[in-house]
């Protein structure tokens, strides 16, 4: 997500701005099998002064059915302390925070079914 849709992600980091994942979660929907290829939806949501959260979306690319679900609660720290949202993550993280947001990544699942 940073490395597509934050332009300035490299100069937040080198900054000291550290991302904490507070909580992560997942759950599986069906089976995926050798050399599928899965898009990824990225949505955010729950997007306050110091903490987002992004949802995942796995879907086969070939028919578009939902295999997994997931997210992760992020929250922002800098020389121990937490703080808010850089804002150019907060602007484009905002972009995210319906449905239709763009697909964000295409990778093929590379290991065997679980």
């Amino acid at each position: 997500f940073l490395r597509q849709h934050v332009p300035d992600h490299l100069e937040i980091i080198g900054s000291g701005v550290r991302l904490i994942t507070a909580n992560a979660w997942m759950t599986y929907h069906s089976e995926c099998r050798l050399f599928d290829v899965i898009n990824i939806r990225v949505n955010t949501a729950n997007l306050k002064p110091a903490s987002l959260e992004l949802i995942f979306t796995f879907l086969k690319k070939a028919t578009g059915e939902m295999v997994g679900r997931g997210g992760e609660k992020l929250t922002f720290a800098m020389n121990g302390q937490l703080i808010h949202i850089p804002q150019s993550i907060r602007q484009n993280a905002e972009r995210f925070l319906t449905d239709s947001a763009p697909e964000v990544v295409e990778m093929e699942l590379k290991t065997k079914s679980r």
